[in-house]
């Protein structure tokens, strides 16, 4: 996938936090209702998948990932606040973009990547 090349190519960056992976969940959920049928379930796993970073930090803050975890969904669902993710230090929902977490450690590059591999994919199987 060349991923590696890639960012060094273009040392685009996103958000850190979880916020960069809640709004691709958030997209894929929007996406999962408007199909119908098994044609659905890809779009509803990946959304799960893309929840495991943001859900990980949740637990190495120690907060009630449950709790953090809706709130983030809630603020992503609308696709309005895609920059609100997790002070890895506090645990305490933030605005990353504002505050400049952690230099913004995914890579944009990196998610696009596996955006397009989890569409190739989809269209493998569907």
């Amino acid at each position: 996938m060349s991923v590696a090349r890639n960012i060094l190519k273009n040392p685009t960056l996103g958000p850190a936090g979880g916020a960069t992976q809640l709004t691709v969940s958030a997209t894929l959920k929007q996406k999962s209702s408007s199909v119908e049928g098994i044609q659905k379930w890809p779009y509803e796993a990946a959304a799960i998948a893309f929840e495991a970073i943001p859900r990980t930090l949740a637990q190495n803050c120690g907060v009630n990932v449950i709790r953090t975890m809706t709130a983030l969904q809630g603020k992503h669902a609308n696709g309005e606040k895609s920059w609100i993710g997790i002070d890895g230090n506090t645990g305490v929902i933030t605005d990353v973009k504002e505050k400049k977490i952690g230099g913004y450690l995914f890579g944009l590059l990196l998610l696009l990547s596996f955006i397009s591999f989890a569409i190739s994919i989809f269209k493998f199987v569907g």
